[in-house]
C-alpha cells in the first residue's frame, strides 16, 4: 500500500512514478533503505543494469526475469544491504552476481582500497558486467569471474591437500541463490556476515520448497561458530549445484585480493601504502640494515605479501579489515597516483632520547601525510 501511495504521489507532482529516483524514494519512504544506503542506489540505475526499454518493471518494487537477465526486487537488496551492515573497506563477495547491480551498489558503501569479487555461472552476464563496471569508471576494485560458485576452493575443499591454495576470506558476503545448509559459510573472515536464501532443512531429492525459503543473516564468530537469524521469507531460484562428476572435473576457482606492484600502489589500503613508502625509505638509509638487500628483492617481498598484512584484526561484527586507514584515491598524497620511488632526499622522523621510540606501524603511518616518494600517473 505504501508503494502504491507514493507512485500515485509522484503522479500527482508532475515527477516520473518509474525512475531510478522515485524507487529510492520508494525504499525509503517504505523504511526498508537508511540514507546513509540511498545514495550508492541513487547512483547505480538499476534499469541499465536490466536492460530493458520498459521502465515501468524495471523500478517496480518486484523481481525480473527477462530472458538470462535476473535481478531481485528492490527491497530484498535493500534488506540485503541493511543485513550487510557494509562499511568503506569491507572486502566483498557476490555469489551469482549476474549483471553486476548489487555488487556495483556495494563497491560504492565499501570504497575503492579493498576487495570486491562477483562469481557468475552464466559467460554472457560476467562479460556484460565487466562492461558496465567498467563503463561506470567509479567501481576500479570490482572483479568478475565466471565460474560456478562450488568451484571456489575453500580450506574445507582442499583439505585432501595440504599444498592446494585456497580462497581469501570475505568481510561481507552474499548469496543470490539457495544455497545448501552452511554453503559459503567458511569464506566469512571471523566477525564477517553473510546474507542469503537458505532452505529450512534439507531439499527433497534435491529440489527446494519456496515456501521453506528464508533470507538468512550469518554471523561468524569463531573457527568453526556461526550466528544464524532469519530476516523475511522469500523466494528464490536455486543455485545450480553440480553433480560430483561434473566438480571434480571443474577446475578449481582460487580469488585472492591484488598483488603489490608499483602500477597498482594506489588501489591498496592507506596503511599498506605507507608501510611501503617507509620501507622503501629505509632502504635508502645506508644506516639501516634494510639498505643492504637489494631493491629488486625488497620489491618481491612487497609483491607477496597479502593485501590486509598490515590491517588489524577484525572484531566481531566491527570494522572492517584495515577500518581508519582507507582514504579515498582522491585524498591521498598526488591524488589517483602510484606513490611508489622513494624520495633520497627525505628521511624518516627519529624520536629524542626522551621521547618514547614509536612503532614501526605508527612511523609508517606517519609518513603517509608527507611527500616522502616520487609521483607517477598511474596507468
Amino acid at each position: 500500500m505504501g508503494s502504491t501511495l507514493n507512485m500515485l504521489r509522484s503522479c500527482l507532482d508532475g515527477s516520473d512514478p518509474f525512475s531510478n529516483a522515485n524507487m529510492v524514494h520508494r525504499l525509503q519512504a517504505d523504511g526498508s533503505l537508511s540514507p546513509r544506503l540511498a545514495n550508492a542506489f541513487l547512483k547505480v540505475d538499476r534499469g541499465v543494469y536490466v536492460g530493458a526499454e520498459e521502465s515501468q518493471a524495471n523500478y517496480a518494487d518486484m523481481p525480473i526475469k527477462l530472458g538470462e537477465v535476473h535481478l531481485s526486487a528492490p527491497s530484498i537488496y535493500a534488506a540485503a544491504v541493511e543485513a550487510l551492515g557494509v562499511e568503506p573497506g569491507h572486502s566483498f563477495l557476490h555469489i551469482g552476481s549476474g549483471t553486476g547491480y548489487f555488487s556495483s551498489i556495494v563497491a560504492l558503501i565499501a570504497g575503492p582500497l579493498t576487495v570486491n569479487h562477483g562469481v557468475e555461472h552464466n559467460a554472457k552476464l560476467v562479460k556484460l558486467a565487466s562492461r558496465l563496471a567498467a563503463e561506470r569508471g567509479d567501481v576500479p576494485n570490482l572483479a568478475f569471474f565466471h565460474a560456478n560458485a562450488l568451484q571456489l576452493r575453500t580450506a574445507d575443499a582442499a583439505a585432501e591437500s595440504s599444498t592446494a591454495s585456497v580462497c581469501m576470506k570475505y568481510d561481507r558476503i552474499y548469496v543470490s541463490g539457495v544455497a545448501l545448509p552452511a554453503q559459503f559459510f567458511g569464506l566469512l573472515r571471523k566477525g564477517g556476515v553473510l546474507v542469503g536464501p537458505y532452505e529450512e532443512g534439507e531439499p527433497d531429492e534435491g529440489h527446494y520448497h519456496a515456501a521453506h525459503q528464508n533470507l538468512v543473516r550469518v554471523v561468524r564468530t569463531g573457527p568453526d561458530e556461526f550466528t544464524t537469524s532469519r530476516l523475511q521469507a522469500v523466494h528464490f531460484a536455486p543455485l545450480r549445484q553440480l553433480a560430483q562428476e561434473e566438480l571434480r572435473q571443474a577446475p578449481a576457482l582460487v580469488l585472492k585480493p591484488l598483488s603489490w606492484s608499483p602500477e597498482v600502489h594506489a588501489h591498496f589500503p592507506s596503511v599498506f601504502r605507507a608501510t611501503v613508502r617507509l620501507l622503501l625509505c629505509m632502504s635508502n638509509r645506508k644506516e639501516c640494515a634494510l639498505s643492504l638487500l637489494p631493491r629488486d628483492i625488497l620489491l618481491r617481498v612487497l609483491h607477496e605479501l597479502p593485501f590486509f598484512a598490515f590491517a588489524p584484526v577484525p572484531t566481531l561484527e566491527g570494522a572492517p579489515a584495515h577500518a581508519g586507514q582507507v582514504a579515498s584515491l582522491a585524498s591521498s598524497p598526488g591524488g589517483a597516483a602510484a606513490e611508489w620511488a622513494c624520495a633520497e632526499q627525505e628521511t624518516p622522523p627519529t624520536s629524542s632520547a626522551t621521547a618514547s621510540r614509536p612503532s614501526w606501524l605508527a612511523l609508517g603511518k606517519s609518513l603517509s601525510s608527507r611527500r616522502m616518494l616520487a609521483i607517477e600517473p598511474s596507468p
